[in-house]
């Protein structure tokens, strides 16, 4: 698989990117892309190993999946593409980290998607993380989507209004800033 520091465009770079995260997208022509990580496809199944120094963040751009490490590192990531389910390999125990505190979070709303949670154990989750028990070897742990998200219908005209008038409110976009009315701003 394409691993983005060999391609030709990054060749050119005298030294790698500097990164505390990896990202794993997909380019129209280039295939899987990986910043700060090696990344490699097994029939269905994108497999992303971090190798940046920290371990501790990983970005999946196709799902808009946000996964941070409180405690712990990452070891390997896997995307099943047909079933869009998240496999997270976490490394083993150390003598300072007996437990792993994942975040999971969808910053990007990518039509088609839906919210993720943690399946296949019952983890406790405190201040929004998620303690898991790490072993002597890899621990495994599954995300899966809860529900398809579909970006249309009434519920999410209701949501556009509603993020509009908050816009035009704050004056982020619209509103007096501008010198427009809540009626002239356009719908996304």
């Amino acid at each position: 698989m394409l691993n983005a520091f060999n391609h030709p465009a990054f060749r050119q770079a005298t030294s790698p990117l500097p990164t505390n995260r990896s990202v794993l997208n997909t380019r129209w022509g280039l295939g899987w892309l990986g910043f700060g990580g090696k990344v490699s496809q097994n029939g269905g199944v994108v497999v992303v190993k971090p190798l940046d120094a920290f371990r501790t963040r990983i970005y999946l751009a196709p799902l808009g999946l946000w996964l941070t490490l409180d405690s712990g590192k990452f070891d390997t990531v896997e995307l099943n593409l047909a079933t869009r389910t998240v496999r997270i390999g976490l490394a083993a125990t150390t003598r300072f980290t007996s437990q792993a505190r994942l975040r999971v979070e969808q910053p990007a709303r990518v039509s088609g998607v839906g919210a993720y949670q943690v399946s296949g154990g019952r983890f406790e989750s405190d201040r929004n993380a998620f303690s898991i028990r790490l072993g002597s070897s890899t621990t495994w742990l599954e995300l899966s989507p809860v529900a398809t998200a579909t970006y249309s219908g009434l519920a999410d005209a209701f949501s556009r209004d509603c993020l509009r008038r908050r816009e035009v409110e704050s004056g982020w976009y619209g509103g007096p800033r501008y010198g427009q009315h809540a009626s002239s701003v356009p719908d996304r």
